[in-house]
C-alpha cells in the first residue's frame, strides 16, 4: 500500500495600483494510488481546505494590510518591501503503512524579518487518521524520556560547536516545551524533532531539527 504523491500549486504576485504588494505561493499534496480510499479522500481533503483556508486569510486579511503598508510607505517616503506568504507542504517520508508531510510556512510583513512556522502530521494509509507519536514506540516505552535526553545530549554537542546558537538554558527549555514540540517520520526507524522559533533559540537560529532513532 503506497500512495503517489502530486502537488497542487497557488502562485500569484498581488498589486496595488500597478504596484507589486504581495507575494503569495501556496504548495499542497494530492495522493492516490493503492491506498484506501478513506485515506486518499481524508488526507486530500486536509491540505485542500488548508490551502483554501490560508488563501482566503491572505486575500481578505493579510493583502488589505500589506496595502495600507504600501500606502504609508509611499506617503512617508520610506521604502517598501513586498509582502510575502509562503507556504509548501512536502512529503518527508513515506511506505506501505505512513506518510509523513511537513508543511513549511513563511509570512513576511515588511519587517526586519519575516516569520517561519512548521507543521507536520503523520498519516495511516489505511485508516486515514493521523498517528500519533507514541505509536513509533513499543508499548509502555517512556518515549517522552527518550526524546527529551537524546535532545539534551544533542544540544550540548551542538553547543560545543556553535556557542551562541541556543538560549543558555535551552535544554531546560526543551524538556519543559515538550508538549509544542512538533514531530514527524523521517527515514526508516527515525523520526525528526523540531521546536518552534525562539522557544530554545533566537530567530536566527531558525528551526532547529533533532534526528531521533526509534527504539522497538
Amino acid at each position: 500500500m503506497y500512495a503517489d504523491v502530486k502537488y497542487e500549486k497557488t502562485e500569484e504576485l498581488l498589486f496595488d495600483n500597478m504596484k507589486p504588494v504581495l507575494e503569495l505561493r501556496i504548495i499542497w499534496p494530492v495522493i492516490e494510488g493503492n491506498i484506501t480510499k478513506k485515506a486518499e479522500y481524508n488526507f486530500n481533503s486536509f491540505y485542500l481546505e488548508n490551502a483554501k483556508t490560508a488563501n482566503k486569510f491572505v486575500r481578505t486579511e493579510f493583502f488589505p494590510k500589506a496595502k495600507i503598508h504600501c500606502s504609508e510607505c509611499r506617503k512617508s517616503g520610506f521604502p517598501f518591501n513586498v509582502h510575502s506568504f509562503i507556504r509548501e507542504t512536502k512529503t518527508a517520508y513515506s511506505d506501505c503503512q505512513y506518510l509523513s508531510a511537513v508543511t513549511d510556512t513563511y509570512l513576511f510583513n515588511g519587517g526586519i524579518h519575516g516569520i517561519h512556522t512548521k507543521f507536520a502530521k503523520t498519516w495511516d494509509l489505511q485508516t486515514g487518521t493521523s498517528t500519533p507519536l507514541r505509536a513509533f514506540f513499543r508499548k509502555g516505552f517512556n518515549y517522552r524520556k527518550y526524546i527529551i535526553s537524546s535532545v539534551i545530549r544533542q544540544i550540548e554537542q551542538i553547543k560545543n560547536e556553535k556557542k551562541d546558537i541556543f538560549y543558555p538554558n535551552a535544554q531546560y527549555l526543551a524538556a519543559k516545551n515538550f508538549s509544542a514540540a512538533g514531530w514527524y517520520v523521517s527515514g526508516i526507524n527515525e523520526i525528526t524533532f523540531f521546536y518552534p522559533e525562539y522557544v530554545i533559540a533566537s530567530h536566527t537560529a531558525g528551526i532547529i531539527e533533532f534526528k531521533i532513532p526509534m527504539l522497538k
